[in-house]
């Protein structure tokens, strides 16, 4: 059997949720398979280092982390919540990782099954596979350049086959579109991925990467996922994707945000978990003052006749 390459990108600000990232692939893993494990960093801290090296050498594995020249990313497109170049790291992977597969994966999951069922999937033909995400306002796609009915795919997991970006020069295209077309784009390198490999990408059952608004739909019908789909996908996911709120965060509700918090405890992070509770806490407070006080001012000034 072919060792199961798994690449993710991180910082420091990521590392609490790769430990758990880590932590529940490697427990679900066939342990007789062997598994490389490729963090792609700008910089982490020898301490961050350690503690994932732990977490991977419990299991017998192997980790490595590359550095990734930042100045490759000088121009790409960076707003809002994300500010770290490290995010457009998925995109040289078959430049940097000598091999014909690599299984791309976010920080922020949790992993629920052996993930060797999704890197032997044959993808000969196709550039990568991915999961399509639950609704995508079709106005992005007019944005972007692309017709309306295209299917859209998260970049959070993507099986990549390495030699057919090389052929082509995959991550060349998708850094210039990244760095050029500012205006266009809003999901940074997801966007340009979107577009350069437009048609030439497979489709994957949506439980290998659970979005976390799966369940802010009441119904199939308000999604692009078939009505079997969308079930197996909200009660049996094999990969689940925190985006947004994070799960060691007080405020999030997602129903595995519990057992991501069991991971969690299990690492050298487990004194991050609900850190900003009392912060969360505290803003509840203030806001229910001010509301008490509007309140105030209004009975005065009927009172009052002002």
């Amino acid at each position: 059997m072919d060792t199961i390459h798994i690449a993710f990108g991180c910082d420091d600000n990521y590392v609490k949720h790769l430990s758990v990232a880590l932590l529940s692939l490697l427990e679900h893993a066939d342990p007789l398979r062997e598994i490389v494990v490729h963090v792609m960093i700008v910089k982490l801290s020898k301490k961050n280092k350690a503690g994932l090296r732990a977490i991977v050498e419990k299991f017998a594995k192997e980790i490595e982390f590359l550095i990734i020249d930042a100045s490759l990313f000088e121009k790409v497109y960076l707003r809002g919540h994300i500010l770290s170049p490290v995010t457009y790291a998925r995109v040289l992977i078959p430049d940097i990782i000598d091999v014909g597969k690599v299984l791309y994966l976010d920080c922020d999951m949790l992993i629920k099954q052996d993930i060797s069922q999704l890197y032997d999937v044959n993808i000969e033909d196709w550039y990568l596979m991915a999961v399509r995400e639950p609704m995508m306002d079709r106005s992005r796609n007019r944005a972007l350049g692309m017709p309306e009915t295209a299917p859209y795919f998260n970049s959070g997991m993507l099986l990549i086959n390495c030699n057919k970006w090389r052929e082509d020069n995959i991550p060349h295209k998708v850094l210039e579109f990244a760095s050029n077309e500012h205006e266009r784009m809003f999901f940074h390198d997801q966007d340009a991925l979107n577009v350069i490999l437009q048609n030439k990408w497979k489709l994957l059952h949506p439980k290998w990467n659970q979005i976390a608004n799966i369940y802010d739909f009441e119904s199939f019908i308000q999604t692009d996922y078939s009505e079997n789909e969308f079930e197996e996908c909200l009660n049996n996911p094999y990969i689940i994707h925190f985006t947004w709120i994070k799960p060691d965060s007080y405020t999030c509700k997602h129903p595995s945000n519990v057992e991501y918090g069991v991971y969690l405890l299990q690492t050298p992070w487990a004194g991050a978990l609900h850190k900003d509770k009392l912060k969360v806490l505290y803003k509840e407070w203030r806001a229910r003052i001010k509301q008490k006080r509007r309140k105030i001012k209004a009975k005065l000034k009927e009172l009052l006749n002002i």
